[in-house]
């Protein structure tokens, strides 16, 4: 091994209200395509996200993550929310093999107050509760989710919350 990393195509590390805004396309080889760490106010809007052989979009401790309109084909995860605070998730089409979206909470703290809102997913896992068992989901509202030939075609993999007798999945608002 010639020691090298593997690192996000683009990544925000306490960039405060910065992102990546506008019509076009991001596709690279990377485990992550755009990856914001602690950076207040990030922000995704009217952008593809295509074909990274990790997460297509992986936020991490971001307060006011913001995402409009994008458009997510061919990750193996779309993206992943952990240790959000006061996200917004809308208007997202995501294709993937994995999770759609993955919400998650570490020894770093819970997600909390997410808003999840007009999602399209196919294929993959849908809305998830992701790994990390450290910290909760506080406050989280999704609502206006269609799920098409996921695996599973639920919302999360809580149990309370999953469809699993049906390939296509339409929500129209659930609270966690």
């Amino acid at each position: 091994s010639d020691g090298a990393t593997h690192k996000p195509f683009i990544f925000a590390y306490q960039a405060a209200f910065s992102g990546v805004v506008g019509e076009g396309l991001l596709e690279a080889d990377s485990p992550e395509l755009v990856s914001s760490y602690e950076s207040q106010g990030f922000h995704l809007a009217g952008v593809t996200l295509r074909d990274p052989h990790g997460i297509a979009a992986a936020i991490y401790k971001t307060t006011g993550f913001r995402s409009e309109g994008l458009k997510i084909d061919g990750a193996s995860s779309g993206i992943l929310l952990s240790n959000g605070i006061d996200a917004k998730v809308s208007n997202a089409w995501i294709r993937v093999a994995g999770d759609g979206i993955s919400l998650q909470s570490s020894i770093l703290g819970p997600t909390t107050n997410v808003d999840i809102r007009d999602i399209h997913v196919l294929g993959g896992n849908g809305i998830v509760k992701g790994a990390g068992d450290a910290g909760k989901l506080n406050n989280i509202t999704i609502e206006r989710v269609d799920t098409e030939s996921a695996a599973s075609a639920n919302v999360t993999r809580a149990p309370e919350l999953a469809d699993r007798k049906s390939t296509r999945l339409n929500s129209s608002h659930i609270t966690i």
